[in-house]
């Protein structure tokens, strides 16, 4: 058997349309939803989490506006 010419038939099955498709697409959506996750560990968009003494005596751990709009106080 001579690989030579099994090589253009493997990159045919690889790189075919729907298979290429299908890899494009995974990769695409890899590198969009990177920057989701990257930033969703320490802050939100109404700032920094922190924890919150709320007025009932609750302590939660919320974004900073959040703690504000609610009456509570950092802590």
């Amino acid at each position: 058997m001579n690989h030579n010419q099994d090589a253009p038939y493997l990159n045919y099955i690889i790189f075919s349309g729907d298979h290429m498709k299908i890899i494009l697409a995974f990769v695409i959506s890899f590198f969009i939803a990177l920057p989701t996750y990257a930033g969703t560990t320490s802050a939100t968009e109404l700032g920094p989490l922190v924890d919150c003494t709320l007025p009932s005596g609750d302590t939660d751990y919320i974004p900073s506006m959040m703690c504000r709009i609610n009456g509570g106080m950092k802590g």
